[in-house]
């Protein structure tokens, strides 16, 4: 097994697939979105504008949030795991994020 860990220690990218009709993300219809660096010291890359993108510590507080982005900056959260929920075009996902 070989892992490929990049220069800021990224050792993983998170693709999320919204779709109006089903969870499922083998729709060809849905939005494909590339969530990275994971884990991250700092800023979190979403891979195109989305209408919004919310923070959530992992007792489901609001910790950080921004509208009309393709990045969010966790770099004044404590480390540890948070959920990121992103929405655009009226679709939701939701991802784990590590700040280190």
């Amino acid at each position: 097994i070989r892992y490929l860990v990049s220069a800021e220690g990224c050792d993983s990218v998170i693709v999320l697939m919204l779709n109006e009709r089903t969870e499922r993300i083998e729709e060809a219809d849905g939005v494909r979105l590339m969530i990275y660096p994971n884990p991250t010291a700092s800023m979190v890359k979403i891979g195109a504008e989305v209408d919004k993108v919310e923070v959530y510590d992992m007792s489901g507080r609001l910790m950080a949030a921004e509208e009309k982005t393709d990045r969010i900056d966790l770099s004044a959260l404590p480390q540890g795991a948070y959920v990121l929920r992103v929405t655009k075009n009226g679709m939701t996902a939701a991802c784990r994020v590590v700040r280190r």
